[in-house]
């Protein structure tokens, strides 16, 4: 399970758009406010989630608020959340349901900051199409930190996505063919003439 000590303006912001989700069907207020969020996800309409993101912003540094105005505006879009389903762990749930979805998520892992963006709509949705669960917080958190230097970020979604937990050291350990070659290898070697 991915977990991360995220930043209490990404605890209150996605804390709230669960509650939204949650009582969507009782309350009109929720309603209004995912249907406002959905229309805001083209950049150009993006300040229409003003009233729904911007009270969670606190002293986020300008260059950082896009990530939660994005995260806001996907979530929209894809409501359904799983505690530590990294973006990793959902592209590997689908990567044999769709073709290219190893090339789209390594796309996606190199991308510079400002692609970020363009390709994290057409993952949500494909996330969506498929009814994979994403949690919403590591997302924004991943996002917020893209940047990093070394990419801590990237190598874990890399893990999340090529590592199922299945492995153990019994798997690790060379197999009998794995044996054969080296007792193969060492019999070429004996028997090559000595000089």
């Amino acid at each position: 399970m991915t977990t991360y000590d995220t930043d209490p303006r990404v605890q209150a912001l996605v804390s709230k758009l669960l509650y939204w989700a949650r009582t969507a069907n009782e309350l009109s207020e929720s309603r209004a406010a995912l249907a406002e969020l959905r229309h805001a996800l083209p950049e150009r309409e993006r300040l229409r989630a003003a009233p729904f993101v911007a009270p969670f912003l606190g002293n986020t540094p300008q260059e950082n608020e896009k990530w939660f105005y994005l995260v806001a505006c996907l979530f929209a879009t894809h409501r359904n959340y799983k505690a530590g389903q990294s973006l990793g762990h959902a592209f590997r749930a689908i990567k044999d349901k769709s073709g290219g979805m190893e090339t789209r998520f390594l796309h996606l892992l190199s991308a510079d900051p400002r692609r970020l963006p363009d390709l994290l709509r057409p993952a949500v949705a494909l996330l969506a199409a498929h009814d994979v669960p994403l949690d919403w917080y590591c997302l924004l958190d991943d996002a917020l930190h893209w940047n990093a230097r070394d990419k801590p970020r990237q190598h874990k979604l890399a893990r999340d996505f090529y590592f199922d937990g299945n492995h153990s050291d019994a798997n690790n350990s060379p197999s009998q063919d794995d044996n054969q070659l080296q007792d193969d290898d060492t019999k070429g070697t004996s028997d090559a003439p000595q000089d």
